[in-house]
């Protein structure tokens, strides 16, 4: 190989030689990449008593290092006088720049050759490991991927790696549905053929996005191919393939977006290497990227093919990953926002849509059309909408603004949609905190049924264990009762209702904490011997008490049913319950009066004024509390249901 490169250097046709510079330094980007990595998780070593200490084989094998001996650097790495010894330091660094300068070869002054000579230069002329040593530093310095800190050879490999793609792109002689494509062998087509037709099949999905320019050539022996995914410098995935196994070289400055691209492959047999993301954060000095490596392999070229094409398939639900879980990170757990995101890439819905159609205001315009939902920017929904109902809600605000885009639906539908799908989900909400209360009402109305029962086993001579059993039951049920009224102060639908369904639970639980109270009492009945003429007037109020707690019931239920545009019966149906549990606390009144009337008549025993008279303001206070729900409950309709 090296006679035949003079043999053309020498016939002055050194274009002829571009495609196999060009091979020659993209697998140099790929054993630059784990050389960085290298250092880093060895300095990581030295610098943290007891941090993990990789051999990172895996990754050396795959960027087509054949040196051994490095796999021993991480374990061997320590301090000594406050400086990171490092077993070959100087010859890794060496390494480095032999392979910057097999990166720069190819490019040309007008593809920024010039001005990467200048970089390279600058960069090499910092302080250098002597011998094992690592000058203070110098991990972090030549290692880190931010701009802000300003250059580094991360940075320049970076910079000439994106050049060197423009490069591959343009000596391609072929297009293999849409890879640029040369120097492959017969076999590799097929292969090729198959990864593009995964990345076809989901490429629709990333819009007006740029990238996932795909290029292929064959090197060292394997068919290699990558692809630039997105915009981002460090964003890259490259894979080589050898007879029927591959390996994976992804890498990416976000190890949240690094962690979600692996788990999309759970189910397809890849062997991911120990996540290098974390190893590389404890670097102080260093804003690193991830590394990760993929192993897999097939029992045939057909079973290759098809894992290729599912690698390719999964590329686009990375671009804007990052920007997507930051929008919705605004309403929902971050582990939550995840696990919505991992569903619409594997559902073959993604992301994009949602970000080309307004991201996160999206929402908060369904929210504002919801009329009766402050909400500020940031507020968590899961707070206010409740968790389960917010993550189904985003998963169809994902679903339809794809299916809404790829469909050629107008922006408009897709938002009315959009703002359709939460109003129900605002109004199903409601109605299940409203079935909570209305089971709260039952357990009132049989509390009730205990006093009224209770009352006339006592006016007939009844035992005291049979008033024993019925006290012991209305507490198991106003327990219950106090349970159903935290599952609704505990998941409050949002925020404009949250007042709202507090004040009723309160007022609601005060006609069952009443009724309970009053049941408590009965066992001190035999105690008094009260005469019989005094359980008239007080069974009547029980019974007026029960039939409150029974219009309540009927009033709670009404209201899930009342809604804008809805069937103007169930309004009416509602409206009369509420006039009828009025015009039955006004009964309970005049009742109560007629109590303590018989009471001050009849009564010569204080204890019997004094039990009764209480028993009876109990069923009173009852009935008030369930008149104060159901003035509560017109309000709510009337005022914020009704005009929306």
């Amino acid at each position: 190989m090296v006679a035949k490169t003079g043999i053309i250097d020498e016939l002055g046709e050194p274009a002829l030689l571009r495609p196999g510079q060009v091979n020659e330094a993209l697998a140099a980007n790929d054993r630059l990449k784990y050389r960085f990595t290298l250092l880093q998780a060895a300095h990581a070593h030295a610098m943290e008593r007891g941090a993990p200490c990789p051999d990172l084989r895996v990754e050396r094998e795959a960027a087509g290092v054949d040196d051994a001996a490095l796999d021993g650097v991480v374990a061997s790495s320590r301090l000594e006088d406050g400086q990171c010894v490092l077993p070959g330091a100087a010859r890794i660094h060496d390494a480095i720049e032999a392979d910057l300068r097999t990166m720069r070869a190819p490019l040309a002054a007008d593809e920024g050759g010039q001005a990467f000579d200048q970089r390279l230069a600058q960069l090499l002329a910092a302080p250098r490991p002597q011998d094992d040593r690592l000058p203070a530093g110098y991990v972090g310095a030549i290692t880190h991927a931010r701009r802000e800190r300003g250059d580094s050879l991360h940075l320049l490999v970076m910079d000439m790696h994106k050049a060197l793609n423009a490069v591959q792109a343009s000596i391609a002689c072929e297009s293999l549905d849409g890879a640029q494509v040369y120097a492959i062998a017969d076999e590799d087509r097929a292969l090729v053929r198959a990864f593009m037709a995964g990345l076809n099949a989901t490429a629709p999905l990333k819009f007006d996005h740029p990238g996932l320019g795909t290029t292929a050539t064959r090197s060292h022996g394997a068919l290699v191919i990558q692809n630039d995914i997105g915009t981002t410098d460090a964003h890259v995935l490259v894979v080589h393939v050898r007879d029927l196994a591959g390996v994976i070289t992804y890498t990416d400055i976000h190890p949240r977006r690094a962690s979600f691209f692996k788990s999309l492959f759970d189910v397809a047999g890849v062997q991911w290497e120990e996540d290098r993301a974390r190893r590389a954060q404890v670097l102080p000095e260093s804003d690193s990227y991830v590394l990760c490596t993929g192993r897999f392999e097939a029992p045939d070229a057909a079973a290759l093919a098809r894992k290729l094409e599912f690698l390719g398939s999964r590329i686009v639900f990375l671009i804007d990953w990052n920007k997507a879980r930051k929008r919705l990170r605004q309403f929902m757990r971050t582990r939550d926002v995840v696990d919505v995101l991992t569903w619409a890439a594997r559902n073959d819905h993604g992301h994009r849509a949602f970000l080309e159609l307004g991201g996160e205001r999206l929402i908060y315009d369904a929210l504002e059309n919801a009329g009766t939902v402050p909400i500020r920017y940031g507020e968590r929904l899961d707070r206010l909408l409740g968790r389960d109902t917010l993550i189904e809600h985003i998963k169809f605000v994902l679903r339809t603004t794809a299916q809404g885009l790829l469909e050629s639906r107008t922006g408009r539908l897709i938002r009315d949609e959009i703002k359709a799908d939460l109003m129900e989900r605002l109004h199903t909400t409601e109605q299940g905190f409203f079935a909570l209360l209305a089971d709260h009402a039952a357990l009132s109305v049989d509390l009730a049924g205990v006093v009224r029962d209770g009352l006339m086993v006592a006016r007939s001579g009844g035992a005291g264990e049979q008033l024993e059993v019925a006290a012991r039951r209305a507490k198991l049920w106003e327990t219950r009762a106090d349970e159903l009224v935290v599952q609704v102060r505990e998941g409050m639908p949002h925020a404009a209702d949250r007042a709202f369904f507090a004040s009723l639970a309160h007022e609601a639980d005060d006609v069952a904490d009443n009724l309970e109270e009053a049941a408590g009492l009965l066992p001190l009945l035999p105690a008094v011997a009260a005469p019989a003429v005094l359980f008239a007037p007080l069974e009547r109020l029980a019974q007026f008490a029960l039939e409150s707690s029974q219009r309540l019931a009927s009033c709670l239920e009404s209201a899930r049913h009342v809604q804008r545009g809805g069937a103007r019966e169930d309004l009416r149906d509602f409206l009369e319950a509420v006039d009828q549990l009025i015009t039955l606390e006004h009964e309970t009144d005049r009742m109560e009066r007629e109590v303590t009337l018989a009471l001050v008549s009849e009564s010569a025993d204080h204890r019997q004024l004094h039990l009764l008279s209480l028993i009876g303001k109990r069923l009173e206070q009852a009935a008030d509390a369930g008149a104060r729900s159901g003035l509560m409950l017109r309000d709510h309709v009337m005022g914020q249901v009704m005009p929306r």
